[in-house]
């Protein structure tokens, strides 16, 4: 399934739990009721896990890994380039690209209900612009930051605007 999929953004404890059982499982027992994306370790976790969804085919893998921020991954210049053809997408600058975004701490927090959704629609969004990737993850982060700023999901979103290096 994942070959035939362009875009992979699945949260963390999704990848998991589709990927590894165990170890999804030990990270509910370390969370001890509290929020399970505190319990992964980028090296120890979030690394292999995009290694195997990369070996499954995955061209940009984004996976969210709730307040700490997203990782994301991509391909190899004859993978995305698939895609590239379709998109705005510099596939130069895009091919065999891994890094992590933190996420940005907003004045105040009053849900993450969104959050994801929205960081992906902004990836989207400026990635559809034809941006670089690291643009395209900061404005990611950045937009899904604003999101928990309100109640509901549409409040507390900032425009493109807002965040500076919305031109890069």
């Amino acid at each position: 399934m994942i070959p035939y999929v362009d875009f992979f953004v699945p949260s963390i404890e999704e990848l998991c739990f589709m990927l590894d059982r165990q170890r999804f499982e030990a990270w509910q027992l370390r969370s001890n009721g509290e929020d399970i994306t505190d319990s992964p370790d980028l090296e120890r976790d979030i690394q292999p896990l995009a290694g195997e969804c990369m070996k499954l085919g995955a061209k940009v893998l984004m996976i969210k890994c709730g307040v700490k921020g997203m990782y994301y991954r991509t391909a190899g210049q004859e993978i995305l380039g698939s895609i590239g053809k379709n998109l705005s997408l510099n596939v130069e600058e895009w091919k065999e690209k891994e890094g992590f975004e933190r996420s940005y701490i907003p004045e105040r927090v009053l849900s993450g209900t969104g959050a994801g959704d929205t960081g992906i629609a902004a990836f989207l969004c400026v990635m559809l612009e034809g941006k670089a990737l690291e643009s395209c993850m900061y404005l990611a982060a950045a937009k899904g930051a604003s999101c928990v700023a309100a109640y509901d999901a549409l409040s507390g979103l900032k425009s493109f605007e807002e965040f500076c290096v919305c031109n890069a």
